[in-house]
């Protein structure tokens, strides 16, 4: 898909939460869950799989902020690491505990309103210094 054919954060989104026409998720999304529960209790694994997620985070940052350019950095950092949680969250839901997969549409919605209250919020206060820190 062309950059230019596309409003890059709403696809972005859409695509995370299965709703980008024409560019469906895979089926077998278990194994998600699957290398979480593993990781537990492997330093490399969990290591790799921060990793993955971080890296997904950034690009939402950068979409973010392209997208909305008044939106504070900091702003862009909380709502990217929301983004991936709540993206995470859904596809254990709907790969293991069976949920339908129609509930992106819920979680997309969610993600239109989260970003709206923080552009509305013009006393942007950050709730953590660092979204993406980890501890171990």
């Amino acid at each position: 898909m062309k950059v230019g054919e596309v409003e890059r954060l709403g696809f972005f989104i859409d695509f995370f939460f299965d709703l980008a026409e024409g560019h469906r998720m895979p089926e077998k999304l278990e194994v998600y869950d699957a290398l979480i529960a593993y990781s537990v209790g492997s330093e490399r694994s969990r290591a790799r799989m921060r990793a993955q997620y971080e890296t997904l985070g950034q690009v939402m940052v950068h979409e973010l902020a392209i997208a909305f350019p008044d939106l504070d950095g900091g702003a862009c950092e909380e709502l990217s690491f929301i983004f991936v949680s709540m993206m995470h969250a859904h596809w254990s839901f709907v790969a293991s505990l069976g949920y339908a997969r129609g509930h992106g549409r819920l979680a997309r919605k969610a993600m239109d309103r989260l970003i709206e209250s923080y552009r509305r919020d013009s006393q942007f206060q950050p709730v953590i210094d660092r979204p993406w820190a980890h501890e171990r």
